[in-house]
């Protein structure tokens, strides 16, 4: 398997409330989405999907009712270092004061690794931390 610099990573959005779509102006995210994907560019990230893309729950009976976003960076610490530049806080502030989200970082798999081979690695971990062969 590759390093963790080597895997992608995502942030998914999960938006709550969203005061814009409650305002008369329906531009007043405008200055946020005319931004926004200059700061992710700039740390190799991109959108994956957007929010309003059609979600089909396959099981379970969670619905994020305002859907969900996806962003891909090549690692953790690149979406970290956007998530915390200077060229995103002022739009990171702009988002917190027109909605409420809940966002996650997750990593990928680096290319090739399957299922097996994370549980085989899982196995190895378990047996070197308990010192058994």
């Amino acid at each position: 398997m590759g390093d963790a610099s080597s895997m992608p990573a995502y942030i998914l959005v999960f938006p709550q409330e969203i005061w814009a779509e409650m305002a008369p102006d329906p531009t007043v995210l405008d200055p946020y989405t005319d931004q926004i994907e200059a700061t992710l560019a700039a740390y190799g990230g991109r959108y994956l999907r957007l929010r309003r893309d059609p979600i089909e729950v396959l099981e379970g009976d969670w619905q994020p009712h305002l859907g969900m976003a996806m962003l891909e960076f090549p690692s953790m610490e690149q979406a970290r270092t956007w998530y915390h530049s200077a060229a995103y806080a002022p739009l990171r502030e702009f988002r917190r004061a027109h909605a409420r989200s809940n966002l996650i970082l997750v990593d990928g798999m680096p290319p090739g690794t399957t299922l097996r081979s994370l549980a085989l690695a899982e196995v190895e971990h378990v047996r070197a931390q308990r010192g058994t062969p």
